[in-house]
Parts: C-alpha cells; sequence; structure tokens
C-alpha cells in the first residue's frame, strides 16, 4: 500500500511539475490512471472481503472468480501502459533495449493468459447422483442393452 501510494506520488509530481503539458495529455497517462484505479478497486474487493473477512462465506465464495479475473485484467493493462510509456519514451539509440524490454511485456502477457486459460476451472464440481423416491436403486438394467 505503501509504495502504491509513493509510486502515485511521484507520477503526479513528474506530471505535475516537471511536464510542461500536465496530466492526462498522453494516451499513456489515461491507461496509466485508469489502471490505477482498477488495481484499487481489485485491492480494495479482496481487502474487505477475503483480510477482514466482510460478508459470508457463499458471498466470498461467489466474488473470487470475478476478483481474479479482475486481477488478472490489472495486470495486463499494467503492462499494456508499460508498453505505452516504452514506445513514447524510446528513442533511435535505444532501440535495441526498447525492443527487449517490450519483448519481455509481451511473453509475460502471453504466460499470464497461458495460465489464465490453462488452469482456469472450467466445470463446477459435479455432484454425486442421488436417486430420488421415485427412482429404484436396485434397478441396475441399463435400457440401452434390451432387446425386443
Amino acid at each position: 500500500v505503501v509504495s502504491i501510494c509513493v509510486a502515485l506520488y511521484i507520477i503526479l509530481d513528474l506530471h505535475l511539475n516537471l511536464s510542461d503539458h500536465g496530466a492526462f495529455h498522453s494516451i499513456h497517462a489515461c491507461c496509466g490512471y485508469i489502471t490505477f484505479s482498477l488495481l484499487v478497486l481489485t485491492f480494495l474487493g479482496g481487502f474487505i472481503h477475503f483480510a477482514i473477512g466482510c460478508g459470508s462465506n457463499e458471498l466470498r465464495r461467489n466474488f473470487m472468480p470475478y476478483h481474479k479475473r479482475l486481477g488478472a485484467f490489472t495486470l495486463l493493462c499494467g503492462y499494456a501502459t508499460t508498453l505505452l510509456g516504452l514506445a513514447k519514451t524510446v528513442k533511435e539509440s535505444q532501440m535495441k533495449m526498447g525492443q527487449l524490454i517490450a519483448g519481455f511485456a509481451l511473453w509475460t502477457m502471453l504466460g499470464v493468459m497461458f495460465t489464465l486459460i490453462k488452469f482456469a476451472e472450467k466445470k463446477p464440481e459435479q455432484q454425486p447422483y442421488i436417486p430420488t423416491d421415485i427412482e429404484d436403486p436396485d434397478d441396475q438394467t441399463d435400457d440401452d442393452d434390451q432387446r425386443l
């Protein structure tokens, strides 16, 4: 939390005091503020539901997938904002280093997306079959095997 506040202070100080065109003057700045807002929302949602423990267990269980998705989306927005800032500031003489950093960010984004797709829970837990009162649990005949 402290590092996020310090980072926001440094960014605002750079944009407002050291820059001659102010904040919100580039796509990188707008995406950065949106990413920061998403980060704060993700943190507050997780802190309220999981750290403090507000709400029932069912509410927390239902909130968890949305919290994970919002966190992953925030991470990808952060990478995109980094790439936008890199594209804005890299000069011709620094192109090799800029390409290296951009490649690293893109590979990391692909890794995060692959991990989310591969290990996401795709099916809910299957409940065991419990016969009703109408059904006969001893009836083991398979209708497909019967011949006329």
